[in-house]
């Protein structure tokens, strides 16, 4: 008769004869002898018939077809290049001893390699390094919003702005319920129009202000000031210096008022013509007479005739430099024109860069 675990042939009692069935009994205690429990050689010892009461060695092969590795909380481990867990969180004893965080409150922890915070299932960062792109999507996996202060395009090397150029590409025709693909805070800085490849600024309610744009240059005479000119025909001062640092965009030279009575007047002594002329005369990086104005009047003894300081300005286009600039003016004199006096009264002038 055979046994069902590992086919051992036993004598059948009262009816094998002797000597078999001493040799039968003899060749099956040999067999149990050297049993190890694998196929043939016993049954298989079932993991309740196991007691662990140390660490197990695999003494150097690997665990293989394993479903999951279940961990206990550990206060610390001691071996090194050991995975663990601790309070939760999975970490890793390297060969120098070095305990290595891997996860933190049930996420990847990159706290120590500059990672990005924050992240849940859905939303990535994927690198292309055909293509040298970086994509962000949201947990919808949508594109995701980027939020940050100033954005610095730097061309392509170690330096940024190093001499290189730097572009912006925008879709050649706007999503159909999108305004403006592109906004900074609460305003519009660019739209682009549906099939074309121009980017048009646009300045929206409280959005782009004077004050956030590159400040320009302003200058306006301290105090007033009233100068006349002689009835010789001399060319005389009338009013102070100021000075202003262009970049080369276009300035607006004027004269403004600065109190009651301010005027441009000419007073004749005589009957007969009266006039003047006066102009912004201009010195520093280049030199030149501009804004040339003339007055001219029939007049009678005594009388004044007065003209608004408003009325003269001159647009000035100037290379970048710093510039001095100051009016000058002179009696009209000669032919038929009578004595004369030119005055400039409680006047300042201004230069502002557009």
């Amino acid at each position: 008769m055979a046994t069902p675990n590992m086919n051992l042939t036993l004598p059948v009692v009262s009816q094998t004869p002797g000597p078999t069935w001493a040799s039968e009994i003899n060749a099956a205690l040999t067999t149990v002898d050297s049993h190890d429990h694998t196929s043939g050689k016993g049954e298989l010892v079932p993991v309740a018939g196991l007691n662990i009461d140390s660490d197990l060695s695999l003494a150097t092969h690997a665990l293989t077809n394993v479903a999951k590795v279940a961990l206990l909380d550990q206060a610390s481990v001691a071996s090194l290049r050991s995975i663990y867990a601790k309070s939760g969180d999975l970490y890793w004893r390297s060969g120098g001893g070095s305990e290595v965080r891997l996860t933190v409150g049930g996420a990847i922890d990159v706290s120590s390699v500059g990672g990005i915070t924050g992240m849940i299932p859905s939303c990535s960062v994927v690198y292309d390094p055909s293509a040298n792109t970086y994509t962000f999507r949201d947990d919808s996996a949508n594109f995701a919003t980027l939020v940050s202060a100033a954005i610095k395009f730097g061309s392509v090397g170690s330096t940024l702005l190093g001499g290189g150029n730097f572009a912006t590409q925008f879709p050649s025709a706007l999503p159909v319920a999108a305004s403006s693909p592109i906004t900074f805070g609460s305003f519009v800085v660019g739209t682009l129009s549906s099939g074309s490849s121009a980017l048009s600024y646009v300045n929206a309610a409280g959005g782009i202000t004077r004050p956030m744009q590159a400040a320009v240059g302003e200058q306006i005479q301290v105090g007033s000031t009233s100068y006349t000119a002689p009835n010789t025909g001399a060319l005389t001062n009338l009013s102070d210096q100021i000075s202003i640092t262009t970049t080369g965009r276009p300035v607006f030279l004027g004269i403004r008022a600065t109190g009651t009575g301010a005027c441009l007047k000419l007073t004749a002594a005589g009957n007969g013509p009266c006039g003047a002329e006066m102009y912004f005369n201009i010195t520093g990086t280049s030199s030149a007479t501009i804004g040339w104005s003339t007055f001219d009047v029939r007049g009678h003894a005594g009388e004044n005739f007065c003209i608004p300081v408003s009325s003269v300005s001159y647009f000035w286009t100037p290379a970048a430099g710093t510039y001095t600039i100051q009016l000058k003016g002179q009696v009209l004199t000669g032919g038929s024109y009578v004595s004369t006096t030119f005055t400039a009264e409680k006047i300042q002038i201004y230069a502002y860069e557009l």
